[in-house]
C-alpha cells in the first residue's frame, strides 16, 4: 500500500510532500500487462498524480491525463481524497526504444469536487522527462520556488523496489514570516536531485530529510481501487433503452463488460438483462 505525506522543515519556512507508489505502479504494470518502457512511463505519470493529490479531500480527486507524441502514449489516472488510485497506460508496448528524459507532449492535471471542476492547468512537456514537467508545472501554476526528486528504480526481476517522489517548496512568507532567502534554501536542500528517492523516503521515518528535521502533518494512504461494479454495469445498461439491450439478448445471449482500469469482466446473463428490460419498460 502507498502513502502520501505532508511536512514542515526549517522553521515551517518550507513544505514537504513526499509520496511512494510502489505497490500501486507494479499492480498496473501487472492486470495492464506493461512493457518496460510503457510502464516506466506508467509509474513516473502516477508518482506526479500523487504529489499532486497532497491536499485533496473526501471525495475530491485529481485527474492527471498525459498524452505523448513522443514516444506516443497515453496516460490517464486518478487519486481521490480518500486514497483510492486507479490508472492505466497505452499502448502497452511503446514501439522501440524511446528516450524517456525527452518526452514531448501533453500533461493536464483537473481538480474536482465530485460534482464540477474546480481547476484544470495543462503544462507542455517539451523534450524533458516527466519529473521536470511536474517541475514545470508546479512552476505556473503555484508559482513558488521548489525542488523536486521523482523516480521509479527497478529490481534485479523488472518489478519496480521504488516509485514515488519529494517536491519541496520554499515558502513565501506571506503570512507574517521571514521566507528563507533562495541561497539559504538551495544550500540547505538544493542536495535532494541528487539524492536518491529510497534515501529520502527511509530518512523522512527517522523525522528527517537531508538532516533538517521535519514536522509531519499528515499521512494518507494510497490503494489501487476498482470503482467499477455490477450496480454500475446494470445502470449504464439502463441507459442504452430497451430496444439496445433487447438486440444484445437475442445477438449475443447476455452483456459482457470489461472495466478498463482493473481489467475487470462484468458479465451480465441472459436472464438478468431480461429482467433489465423488464424493469425499464421494455
Amino acid at each position: 500500500m502507498g502513502w502520501v505525506a505532508r511536512f514542515m522543515a526549517a522553521d515551517r519556512k518550507v513544505r514537504v510532500i513526499a509520496a511512494d507508489v510502489t505497490d500501486e505502479v507494479n499492480h498496473t504494470a501487472q492486470i495492464h500487462e506493461l512493457g518496460r518502457a510503457s510502464s516506466q512511463l506508467g509509474a513516473e505519470c502516477s508518482a506526479a498524480l500523487a504529489v499532486l493529490s497532497a491536499y485533496v479531500k473526501g471525495e475530491d480527486k485529481v485527474v492527471v491525463q498525459v498524452q505523448g507524441e513522443q514516444p506516443r502514449f497515453s496516460y490517464f489516472g486518478d487519486l481521490d481524497g480518500l486514497g483510492g488510485f486507479r490508472a492505466r497506460v497505452t499502448p502497452s508496448r511503446c514501439p522501440g526504444k524511446p528516450d524517456l528524459d525527452a518526452v514531448r507532449g501533453v500533461i493536464m492535471v483537473q481538480k474536482h469536487d465530485g460534482e464540477r471542476e474546480l481547476y484544470r492547468g495543462m503544462t507542455p512537456i517539451d523534450g524533458t522527462s516527466i519529473g521536470q514537467a511536474l517541475r514545470d508545472h508546479f512552476a505556473s501554476s503555484n508559482q513558488v520556488e521548489g525542488l523536486l526528486q521523482l523516480s521509479a528504480t527497478r529490481a534485479s526481476d523488472g518489478t519496480f523496489q521504488r516509485a514515488g517522489a519529494v517536491w519541496v517548496e520554499r515558502m513565501p512568507g506571506d503570512d507574517g514570516t521571514d521566507a528563507l532567502s533562495t541561497s539559504e534554501f538551495q544550500d540547505r536542500f538544493g542536495a535532494i536531485a541528487d539524492t536518491s528517492l529510497s534515501a529520502l523516503l527511509d530518512g523522512m521515518a527517522f523525522g528527517a530529510m537531508l538532516g533538517e528535521p521535519l514536522e509531519p502533518l499528515e499521512v494518507s494512504e494510497i490503494r489501487w481501487e476498482s470503482r467499477m461494479s455490477v450496480e454500475k454495469v446494470e445502470a449504464m445498461l439502463r441507459t442504452l433503452g430497451p430496444d439496445t439491450l433487447r438486440t444484445m439478448l437475442e445477438e449475443d445471449g447476455g452483456a459482457e463488460v470489461i472495466d478498463q482500469f482493473s481489467r475487470m469482466v462484468f458479465t451480465i446473463t441472459a436472464e438478468r438483462l431480461a429482467e433489465l428490460i423488464a424493469e425499464i419498460g421494455g
